[in-house]
C-alpha cells in the first residue's frame, strides 16, 4: 500500500497542473492543459481521490483539497463538445460529481 500512496503522491505533486487539471500524457505535452475529460484529465482523478480519503485518512484532508482543485475544473471546463459518452463526453464528466 505504501507504493500506491507513494505513487498517487508524485502524480499530484509532481504533475498536477495548477488549474488543478492532470495533464492528458506524460512528457512533452505534460504541461498542456487543454482536455478535461474522464479518461484525459482531472475527471478520472476524483474517484481516485474520493478512495483515497477512505484508505489513506491520515491524509484525508490532502485529497479532499485536491479532489475540489480537479472538481473546479470540471465544473469550470468540462462541459464537452465531443459527445455523451463515458470517455470523452459530458457523461464522464458528470460522472466525477457522482
Amino acid at each position: 500500500m505504501a507504493v500506491i500512496q507513494a505513487t498517487i503522491n508524485t502524480l499530484l505533486t509532481q504533475y498536477q497542473l495548477s488549474s488543478g487539471n492532470m495533464p492528458s500524457s506524460l512528457g512533452r505535452s505534460q504541461t498542456k492543459d487543454t482536455i478535461v475529460q474522464w479518461c484525459h484529465g482531472a475527471p478520472g482523478y476524483i474517484p481516485l481521490m474520493c478512495a483515497c480519503v477512505r484508505v489513506y485518512p491520515d491524509q484525508a484532508e490532502r485529497y479532499i483539497s485536491h479532489a475540489i482543485k480537479m472538481a473546479e475544473t470540471v465544473w469550470e471546463r468540462g462541459l464537452l463538445r465531443k459527445g455523451v459518452g463515458l470517455c470523452h463526453g459530458i457523461a464522464g464528466n458528470g460522472y466525477a460529481f457522482l
